[in-house]
């Protein structure tokens, strides 16, 4: 039975992605450099599942659909950063080119929303090219809002998972493909939303309304 698993932190702020999607090395333009301290403020994706520090996982994450550090499309501020805030700006490169002068590092999406009772909602956050991220949301009413492993929860991110598009371009590493809404394929899947660097988060009434990482476990 597939399992998922929640992190002890919850995202602040997402930031999209730029010369990944060309094999170029470096972060995401200077944002290594002009975001936070240092940039140890603001992690690459790959980072997030890895356990410890940065972040403290429930269980530990499936290492097989981790994404690699500095091969992945997004970056995050968590919980427990004081230096990254949302709305900083950073230079935006493909390659030397400079494409935009004020990349954004952008709010978290469900960051504080106050889901109380029945309600629940998952975001997955997409790596988007040289630009803004993209995010695709679901509200919906759990029948276990306290437990991400029991009612419908699992269903209902299968069921989004199943109508994010099917990204191709750049040599397959513009997001998730052939999602087809199966844990297998989705969750599991080399070619799913966590080995392909998306950002997933889960509220409900038990998270306080904080978005708390989510990872797949063996």
């Amino acid at each position: 039975m597939p399992q998922l698993t929640t992190s002890t932190e919850y995202a602040l702020a997402i930031a999209a992605a730029n010369s990944y999607f060309t094999n170029a090395t470096g972060n995401q333009g200077n944002i290594a450099t002009t975001v936070g301290d240092g940039g140890a403020e603001i992690r690459d994706c790959g980072e997030l599942y890895t356990g410890g520090d940065p972040l403290a996982w429930a269980s530990s994450p499936d290492a097989s659909v981790v994404p690699t550090v500095g091969d992945t499309g997004l970056f995050a501020v968590s919980s427990d950063n004081t230096g990254a805030k949302p709305g900083l700006d950073f230079e935006i490169r493909r390659n030397a080119s400079v494409i935009y002068t004020t990349g954004r590092v952008q709010i978290a999406l469900s960051t504080n929303n106050g889901i109380t009772n029945g309600d629940s909602r998952f975001c997955i956050y997409v790596p988007s090219e040289d630009g803004p991220v993209e995010v695709y949301g679901w509200e919906y009413t759990s029948t276990d809002p306290a437990d991400i492993m029991q009612g419908n929860n699992l269903d209902t991110l299968l069921e989004l998972t199943s109508k994010l598009p099917c990204d191709t371009l750049w040599n397959g590493r513009f997001g998730p493909q052939n999602l087809n809404g199966t844990a297998i394929t989705d969750l599991y899947g080399q070619t799913g939303i966590f080995k392909k660097g998306c950002i997933v988060t889960w509220e409900s009434g038990v998270t306080g309304g904080d978005a708390v990482y989510l990872a797949v476990t063996p």
